[in-house]
């Protein structure tokens, strides 16, 4: 090949590469997308008497629109229903509904003890129906790993630490939270983002209880890993 010919061809890729990476420049609105194991990558630990129940959310939805110049976040609202929370055992799941899914303002939950059913199902309606059917995550910001200095530019192929600053909404309780993610963006191109991130949350920050049963007791403290993979929108 003719060294015009390199250029001209090298000139293209170049081209093309600059092309690609434009794409998901400025404002680009993200949304979770599942693995290709149909998981969505949210886990939970919930310890208890004998040792720790596993559980993971089925879906989640919602989007965040954020600026890859500056990071900055545009809006950005997740939310998992109560009823895609699942530790592989009904009735347990059933119990988390009713911590965490009730008003106790109205219903006769906890004083008058568990309401599941004999299919391990909550009333569809009334005081003792399902108030809060979500749990949600307000992302207001973003911002370097100290909570404070920018977060750093998005680079394809790269893995760089942030604090993902928000507010959570549990049990109809809101509470401001800081959470330590690893952000990569994709290398090929698709402006796929794959976040990572562990933390804790509380049950007694959202006044949320967990009845004993058969003499098993929930401890306060869940513990939440994400490994959730978000894609640019149609039309980014």
């Amino acid at each position: 090949m003719s060294f015009q010919m390199s250029r001209f061809f090298g000139c293209l890729v170049l081209v093309g590469v600059a092309v690609q990476s434009q794409s998901f420049a400025g404002v680009v609105s993200y949304s979770p997308s599942l693995k290709a194991t149909g998981a969505t990558g949210v886990t939970f630990d919930v310890p208890y008497t004998f040792g720790t129940h596993k559980g993971r959310a089925l879906s989640i939805g919602g989007s965040a629109s954020v600026d890859l110049t500056d990071n900055t976040v545009m809006n950005g609202k997740f939310s998992v229903p109560l009823e895609q929370m699942t530790t592989d055992n009904s009735s347990r799941d059933c119990h988390m509904r009713e911590a965490l899914g009730l008003d106790y303002a109205r219903s006769s939950y906890p004083e008058g003890g568990h309401l599941c059913d004999g299919d391990n199902r909550l009333p569809p309606n009334g005081d003792n129906s399902i108030q809060y059917p979500n749990v949600e995550f307000e992302l207001t910001a973003l911002k370097g790993a100290d909570g404070q200095t920018l977060a750093p530019v998005l680079v394809a192929g790269q893995t760089v630490d942030m604090m993902a600053i928000g507010t959570w909404t549990i049990h109809g309780i809101s509470q401001s939270s800081f959470v330590a993610v690893k952000v990569t963006l994709a290398a090929d191109g698709s402006g796929k983002v794959n976040v990572k991130g562990k933390f804790n949350l509380l049950m007694s920050t959202f006044k949320a209880e967990v009845l004993s049963f058969l003499g098993v007791n929930i401890k306060d403290q869940i513990r939440v890993a994400l490994d959730l993979d978000l894609s640019p929108s149609a039309g980014n």
